[in-house]
Protein backbone atom coordinates (compact mmCIF):
# COMPACT_ATOMS: atom_id res chain seq x y z
CA UNK A 1 0.00 0.00 0.00
CA UNK A 2 1.42 3.51 -0.99
CA UNK A 3 2.12 6.39 1.48
CA UNK A 4 -0.20 9.11 1.56
CA UNK A 5 1.11 12.41 1.80
CA UNK A 6 -0.37 14.21 4.94
CA UNK A 7 -2.65 16.80 4.45
CA UNK A 8 -1.22 19.49 6.82
CA UNK A 9 1.83 19.41 4.94
CA UNK A 10 -0.38 21.01 2.03
CA UNK A 11 0.36 24.21 4.59
CA UNK A 12 3.90 23.79 4.31
CA UNK A 13 3.73 23.09 0.30
CA UNK A 14 1.76 26.39 -0.31
CA UNK A 15 4.24 28.18 1.67
CA UNK A 16 7.14 27.13 -0.86
CA UNK A 17 4.82 27.70 -3.60
CA UNK A 18 5.00 31.50 -2.43
CA UNK A 19 8.68 31.64 -1.91
CA UNK A 20 9.29 31.18 -5.58
CA UNK A 21 6.89 32.95 -6.65
CA UNK A 22 8.51 36.10 -5.15
CA UNK A 23 12.09 34.66 -6.70
CA UNK A 24 10.32 34.88 -10.39
CA UNK A 25 8.92 38.48 -9.74
CA UNK A 26 12.32 39.61 -8.58
CA UNK A 27 12.59 39.34 -5.04
CA UNK A 28 12.53 37.57 -1.77
CA UNK A 29 11.08 37.27 1.84
CA UNK A 30 15.01 37.91 3.09
CA UNK A 31 15.13 40.90 1.19
CA UNK A 32 11.77 42.32 1.65
CA UNK A 33 12.45 41.97 5.34
CA UNK A 34 16.02 43.46 5.40
CA UNK A 35 15.45 45.63 2.45
CA UNK A 36 12.50 47.20 2.78
CA UNK A 37 11.46 46.51 6.46
CA UNK A 38 8.04 44.76 5.47
CA UNK A 39 7.09 40.98 6.27
CA UNK A 40 4.21 39.07 4.47
CA UNK A 41 2.13 37.15 7.23
CA UNK A 42 -1.08 34.92 6.46
CA UNK A 43 -4.20 36.50 7.64
CA UNK A 44 -6.48 33.78 6.46
CA UNK A 45 -5.92 30.42 4.38
CA UNK A 46 -9.19 28.32 2.84
CA UNK A 47 -7.80 24.61 1.79
CA UNK A 48 -10.38 22.29 -0.13
CA UNK A 49 -8.07 19.11 -0.15
CA UNK A 50 -9.90 17.15 -3.58
CA UNK A 51 -7.40 14.17 -3.34
CA UNK A 52 -4.37 12.67 -1.38
CA UNK A 53 -0.88 12.74 -2.67
CA UNK A 54 1.53 10.09 -2.47
CA UNK A 55 5.07 9.90 -1.65
CA UNK A 56 7.48 10.13 -3.99
CA UNK A 57 4.16 11.73 -6.73
CA UNK A 58 5.97 15.29 -8.41
CA UNK A 59 4.42 17.93 -7.86
CA UNK A 60 3.31 21.53 -8.75
CA UNK A 61 2.54 23.62 -6.82
CA UNK A 62 0.74 27.18 -8.62
CA UNK A 63 0.41 30.92 -7.10
CA UNK A 64 -1.62 33.37 -8.76
CA UNK A 65 -2.35 36.83 -7.32
CA UNK A 66 -6.16 37.61 -7.07
CA UNK A 67 -6.69 40.54 -5.64
CA UNK A 68 -4.17 43.37 -4.54
CA UNK A 69 -5.38 45.70 -1.51
CA UNK A 70 -3.52 48.51 0.10
CA UNK A 71 -2.18 46.60 3.00
CA UNK A 72 -2.88 43.17 1.63
CA UNK A 73 -2.73 40.71 -1.11
CA UNK A 74 -4.85 37.43 -1.83
CA UNK A 75 -3.34 34.32 -3.81
CA UNK A 76 -4.50 31.50 -5.29
CA UNK A 77 -2.51 28.13 -4.50
CA UNK A 78 -2.86 25.04 -6.39
CA UNK A 79 -1.31 21.71 -5.68
CA UNK A 80 -1.29 19.51 -9.01
CA UNK A 81 -0.29 15.93 -10.10
CA UNK A 82 0.51 16.95 -14.15
CA UNK A 83 -2.94 18.15 -14.78
CA UNK A 84 -4.94 16.83 -11.83
CA UNK A 85 -6.02 19.08 -8.98
CA UNK A 86 -5.37 17.74 -5.78
CA UNK A 87 -5.65 20.45 -3.21
CA UNK A 88 -6.59 24.29 -3.86
CA UNK A 89 -6.31 27.01 -1.67
CA UNK A 90 -6.98 30.85 -1.25
CA UNK A 91 -4.69 32.63 0.67
CA UNK A 92 -5.04 36.09 2.06
CA UNK A 93 -1.44 37.94 3.25
CA UNK A 94 -1.45 41.09 5.35
CA UNK A 95 1.83 43.18 4.46
CA UNK A 96 3.21 44.04 7.93
CA UNK A 97 6.11 46.20 9.26
CA UNK A 98 8.99 43.33 10.10
CA UNK A 99 9.55 44.63 13.74
CA UNK A 100 6.47 45.93 14.99
CA UNK A 101 3.99 43.87 12.87
CA UNK A 102 2.14 46.60 12.22
CA UNK A 103 0.09 46.78 8.67
CA UNK A 104 2.06 48.75 5.97
CA UNK A 105 0.80 49.77 2.54
CA UNK A 106 2.62 47.37 -0.13
CA UNK A 107 5.51 49.44 -1.19
CA UNK A 108 4.65 51.11 -4.39
CA UNK A 109 7.68 49.35 -6.76
CA UNK A 110 6.85 46.14 -5.26
CA UNK A 111 2.73 46.76 -6.03
CA UNK A 112 3.65 47.55 -9.63
CA UNK A 113 5.00 44.07 -9.77
CA UNK A 114 2.21 42.26 -8.27
CA UNK A 115 -0.05 44.11 -10.20
CA UNK A 116 1.96 43.25 -13.31
CA UNK A 117 1.73 39.12 -12.50
CA UNK A 118 -2.10 39.51 -11.45
CA UNK A 119 -3.68 36.31 -12.65
CA UNK A 120 -0.16 34.49 -14.14
CA UNK A 121 0.11 31.71 -12.00
CA UNK A 122 3.91 30.93 -11.02
CA UNK A 123 4.79 27.21 -10.66
CA UNK A 124 7.21 25.13 -9.27
CA UNK A 125 7.87 21.86 -8.76
CA UNK A 126 8.35 19.66 -5.57
CA UNK A 127 8.22 15.84 -4.55
CA UNK A 128 5.99 14.81 -2.48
Amino acid sequence: MPAVSCFIRATSIFSSGRAPSGWHMGFSVRELAEREQILFIVRELHVRYLKPAVLDDELSVTATVEHLGFVSLTMEQRVLRGTELLVHASVNLACVAAVALKPVRVPAHLRAVLEDSMGRPVIEQEDA
